[in-house]
């Protein structure tokens, strides 16, 4: 089940305007020390913050990657993120931060969630997936 909702506009430098969301309604377990529950939300956080700064530095700003912190295919987190090619390097990085913070604040466990700002994106599946839009 996927739910989808537009929100206010957050500033930061540019005003940085909530096009799309799209939450998963399925969740992944919260982080359980010494149980393998962890992994994949691992996975998760460390693909977002990969996004954040692997975007600016992108080729076209256009950056995926694809994390497993345990090597089981079932803990695999795929991510993509892309910016406006008119925008500078520091504020590709401040839309991306909003981005980011709009994805945990909306879509808090979902196991696939992608955020659309006016000038950039993110997503993050359990599976591959062509592109942020």
């Amino acid at each position: 089940m996927w739910l989808s909702a537009v929100s206010d506009p957050m500033v930061a430098g540019y005003e940085w305007v909530l096009t799309d969301r799209v939450c998963n309604g399925e969740v992944y377990p919260r982080h359980k020390v010494g149980q393998g529950e962890q992994s994949y939300e691992c996975g998760v956080n460390i693909i977002v913050d990969l996004i954040v700064h692997g975007t600016l530095l992108a080729d076209n700003y256009d950056y995926h990657n694809v994390v497993n912190c345990d090597r089981s295919p079932e803990f695999t987190a795929y991510g993509r993120g892309s910016c406006s090619q008119e925008l500078p390097q520091d504020d590709c990085l401040d839309c991306m931060q909003a981005a980011h913070d709009q994805l945990f604040s909306e879509c808090t466990h979902s196991v696939g969630s992608k955020v659309q700002l006016n000038h950039c994106g993110m997503r993050y599946e359990k599976y591959d997936f062509p592109s942020v839009s």
